[in-house]
């Protein structure tokens, strides 16, 4: 007799004569609005059923429609997406990334406002929106408009210098960047401070009077570190970078040397991880890590032995390890 009960058409078991909608309406209305919800309220709407059988009902549209979690409703996305600027690397030429689609126009300004007047230094410009991301400071230079806004073109951007980075579209260009005349979405800037020479400190043989630079160049894919001195004719046998605040034999990450039987010939510059001429490379290079590092040299005037700061023939450099946080 169960088998017999459960196993009859639903419509033998519901009255669809009665006329309460209202309350199983109810029940239906607060429940958050799904494909399931809106199908159950149609099914309310054509056919009146009482009350009793509300959860019968749900239930029974649930398994019909086959309701899951994933049918919730979600409200379209309104509005067009911002420019929002990604990266500045660090660098005399840096790249600038930014995500938001192609613009018209990007630019830099000396200080802390985008703008088209005297503080304009590279401005990169197309005649609509196609300029894609990134793109590299001194590339694409539009030399005649930085000029026309009383601007002075460059090239290449100074060490520890503030500039704000700003990319627009076509209509916020057209409008001066003027914010109260454009939609927000169409302009992005951001302010930085470029310090791609390494922080750090000369010191040796007081008659060599070597004075060191290591240069960083960043780019979206690579960092490539140039090292340079004064004077630029004084040639070293050895070049070698380690860990820690002194010179070592251990704890190497480049390390390239003259062979034995050949004059003095490592000269500036040279590229961290590209052996000069005339050089055996002894260490591959590594790359810094968050520490500080000290790059070495010595002529053969050096006793083999120590890493005195005043010792004959010998020099270095102590690279900070806050250029690397």
């Amino acid at each position: 007799m169960r088998r017999d009960r459960l196993s009859r058409p639903l419509s033998q078991e519901i009255d669809l004569s009665g006329s309460d909608k209202t309350d199983l309406l109810q029940i239906v209305k607060p429940l958050p609005e799904t494909r399931c919800t809106k199908s159950a309220q149609s099914f309310v709407l054509q056919f009146s059923i009482p009350a009793r059988f509300a959860v019968v009902a749900l239930v029974s549209m649930m398994l019909l429609i086959g309701c899951d979690d994933d049918s919730t409703v979600v409200a379209p996305y309104l509005g067009s997406r911002p420019l929002t600027i990604l990266r500045v690397t660090q660098s005399s030429q840096p790249d600038i990334q930014w995500v938001g689609g192609r613009v018209a126009a990007v630019g830099v300004n000396r200080g802390s406002k985008p703008a088209l007047d005297e503080t304009l230094i590279w401005l990169a410009t197309a005649a609509e929106n196609t300029l894609d991301s990134p793109l590299r400071v001194g590339t694409h230079t539009d030399a005649a408009r930085i000029i026309s806004f009383g601007g002075t073109p460059v090239d290449s951007l100074d060490n520890n210098g503030v500039y704000t980075v700003w990319v627009a579209e076509a209509d916020a260009f057209a409008a001066a960047l003027d914010t109260t005349r454009i939609d927000p979405f169409a302009l992005a800037d951001s302010t930085v401070t470029l310090t791609y020479i390494l922080r750090g400190r000369s010191s040796g043989d007081p008659n060599l009077d070597a004075r060191f630079t290591v240069t960083r160049d960043q780019s979206l894919l690579q960092e490539v570190y140039t090292i340079t001195w004064a004077p630029q004719d004084l040639a070293f046998r050895r070049l070698a970078i380690n860990v820690g605040s002194g010179g070592s034999f251990s704890n190497h990450i480049w390390h390239v040397v003259v062979p034995d039987g050949q004059p003095d010939s490592i000269l500036p510059p040279v590229t961290v991880g590209v052996p000069p001429p005339g050089t055996v490379e002894v260490q591959e290079w590594e790359g810094f890590g968050p520490a500080n590092h000290v790059l070495w040299v010595h002529t053969s005037d050096w006793d083999g032995e120590s890493f005195g700061l005043r010792t004959k023939g010998y020099a270095q450099f102590v690279i900070f390890a806050n250029n690397f946080e």
